[in-house]
């Protein structure tokens, strides 16, 4: 396997969630196999949430109980391209869930549940299986972010704007307001990923 980002301080397992989002940019070098993005999820037991990529390079969005894994908790969204920057928002405002891709809304499925994390950490680049860490990214991540509410149209478009402004070299990181957990990436050496959002959730490179 490749190497991932470990958190060992992911969300409470057992405390239901309001509202959450992911965010990230990828970019894929691979899109033959399964591949966790941004997750907490450790398949088949303990099924929190999830960005994930198909063996066909797909988006997926999973949304669970953080208990057994429920295929109709699991959507997908489209292809996405080889080798090139992908802009990925997975949103949930506690009663339906929105995939964004590239800035284009790409579905909505109700979910009114209880949303739980599970008892897994959180991966970054990679998800669990069976306890094990697996299914590493092989690709380039770039800025995770979770949220404590649902991003709407206009702020995935801000969202986009600002951090495609890092990438060009005109700015700083921009690290949002009121966040879960925010991983500017931008350690040039060692093994401690820095969580911006204020929450203590340090990664660890794997």
């Amino acid at each position: 396997m490749g190497s991932y980002v470990h958190v060992e301080k992911g969300l409470p397992a057992d405390v239901p969630v309001d509202a959450l989002t992911l965010e990230c940019w990828v970019r894929p070098w691979r899109l033959n196999r399964w591949q966790g993005v941004v997750t907490q999820y450790d398949y088949p037991a303990a099924c929190g949430y999830g960005l994930f990529i198909d063996p066909e390079g797909r988006v997926l969005f999973y949304l669970g109980d953080g208990g057994a894994f429920r295929e109709e908790l699991l959507h997908a969204g489209p292809r996405i391209n080889h080798r090139r920057w992908t802009h990925i928002v997975g949103a949930w405002n506690g009663e339906t869930k929105t995939l964004w891709v590239a800035g284009r809304h790409v579905g909505s499925w109700p979910r009114a549940d209880p949303v739980r994390p599970g008892p897994a950490p959180i991966r970054r680049g990679g998800y669990g299986e069976n306890g094990v860490a697996d299914h590493s990214l092989d690709g380039d991540l770039a800025m995770p972010v979770i949220y404590p509410r649902a991003l709407d149209a206009a702020d995935v478009k801000q969202r986009i704007a600002a951090t495609r402004a890092v990438f060009e070299g005109a700015t700083r990181h921009d690290v949002p307001a009121a966040t879960l957990g925010c991983w500017p990436l931008d350690e040039e050496s060692g093994e401690t990923i820095a969580d911006a959002s204020g929450h203590g959730r340090h990664g660890r490179l794997i």
